[in-house]
């Protein structure tokens, strides 16, 4: 591989120290599964575009860089594709890019193979494209196909192994919202080789894909992706209790998925009508703009005049902050709203707020110092300096607490949120 440039390393030092800061609840599970002197090669499920690879970037912060691979589409201007490749990222051809054209993946998984034997850790998206949905696509091959040929080239040097990573956001589309990263088990495709030698390449391929599809659907939350879809996903919402873990709220809605599946099993007919009602429920709720996580807020009326005063009392700070944060948020709006590719939302977020912050910083720095007392000045850059996780975290609070308002006062909304908790709980 070609050595790594001052650029790159610049990107991966900042990545690997900011990116928890995008989310408002990260945490991550399994990080000791990865495995030690092995070549390891990530799998995760792909939701929410250049997030998914900056998050693998973080969790593989033990090695000094992490290969990727992405379609080769958006390669095609000569610029962006050595722009990526610094990125330490690779073009692959899918069908859709044209059968013949699929020749060419020979040279980049040669590529991919020679970074696991330097002991670099390689990424694909197994699901082959990402989609902001809690669902599972079928997995690709080419991620076998890579792992087999290195396997068979590092002749018993080292391990491969295949570790799958659970990607759960708690939303696609809102910045700062929640993050958990769940390590799997790792696959370790040389024991699995020498245990079925006897099998063609193929087989082996099809049966490690089952293997990995089992695990990832164990590591994020993975609805059946059918007319159910959106009634079960306000279920998950409607079980999950506030004071939860990440992971503990993956786990509930996991179980509540196979209570479902036993339900609709037992008594279809009643199971389709708790769902239909959900449905129905689902619809008012978004009719009135009920933020989800206010579906678990147990408020009792003291404390939202509590929470309801504390946010009046902030409304300053906050007209501060947005005052602050109004350039990073013209430029960013204004580029989520020229693309049409709703998983790159956050992306975009997160890359402007690392260049509008620091000039922010700098920039007010610079003003407040040249025109004010240094004390004034110094007050000011304090306050500058939470200014964009203060904003983010103000506006959900008042989402949350207009929430809680409305499912209070609501009397429709409160007795059908409480009738189906208690359904769903009996299930």
């Amino acid at each position: 591989m070609k050595p790594l440039t001052t650029f790159y390393k610049f990107l991966h030092w900042c990545v690997r120290h900011t990116f928890p800061f995008a989310y408002r609840r990260f945490e991550c599970e399994g990080m000791e599964r990865i495995p030690e002197n092995a070549a390891v090669i990530f799998a995760p499920n792909h939701t929410n575009g250049l997030m998914d690879a900056l998050a693998l970037v973080w969790l593989s912060q033990k090695y000094r860089q992490i290969l990727f691979v992405a379609r080769a589409d958006i390669f095609r201007n000569r610029r962006v594709a050595k722009l990526l490749r610094s990125f330490r990222m690779l073009p692959i051809m899918r069908i859709r890019d044209g059968r013949e054209n699929l020749s060419k993946n020979d040279e980049i998984m040669s590529q991919c193979v020679e970074a696991l034997q330097e002991g670099i850790p390689f990424c694909i998206m197994p699901e082959g494209t990402h989609r902001a949905k809690r669902a599972q696509l079928p997995l690709v091959k080419g991620i076998f196909r890579i792992a087999l040929i290195a396997n068979e080239r590092l002749q018993g040097e080292k391990d491969v192994c295949i570790v799958p990573v659970g990607i759960n956001l708690g939303s696609f589309f809102r910045y700062r919202s929640s993050l958990l990263l769940k390590v799997g088990e790792p696959i370790n495709v040389t024991e699995y080789v020498k245990r079925h030698s006897e099998l063609a390449t193929t087989e082996q391929t099809m049966e490690l894909r089952s293997v990995l599809t089992a695990k990832l659907q164990t590591l994020h939350l993975t609805i059946p992706d059918n007319d159910n879809f959106e009634a079960i996903e306000e279920c998950c919402f409607l079980t999950s209790c506030y004071g939860d873990t990440l992971n503990e709220r993956l786990l509930r809605s996991q179980n509540l998925l196979e209570r479902i599946e036993n339900a609709k099993a037992n008594d279809p007919e009643k199971t389709d009508a708790l769902l239909c009602e959900v449905n129905t429920f689902a619809r008012l709720r978004k009719r009135w703009h009920i933020y989800a996580d206010a579906l678990t807020y147990q408020a009792s009326l003291g404390k939202l005049l509590v929470i309801t005063l504390l946010l009046l009392l902030e409304l300053p700070y906050f007209l501060f902050s947005l005052l602050a944060v109004s350039p990073f948020l013209v430029v960013s709006e204004a580029l989520v709203h020229c693309q049409s590719d709703d998983a790159m939302y956050n992306s975009i977020r997160y890359v402007l707020s690392m260049i509008f912050y620091p000039l922010t910083i700098l920039i007010g720095a610079a003003i407040c110092f040249a025109s004010l007392s240094w004390w004034v000045a110094l007050v000011l850059i304090v306050l500058l300096l939470p200014s964009y996780l203060f904003f983010y975290d103000y506006l959900r609070l008042v989402r949350l607490c207009y929430s809680s308002w409305v499912l209070k006062h609501d009397r429709r909304l409160h007795e059908a949120l409480r009738h189906l908790k208690l359904i769903i709980r009996n299930l």
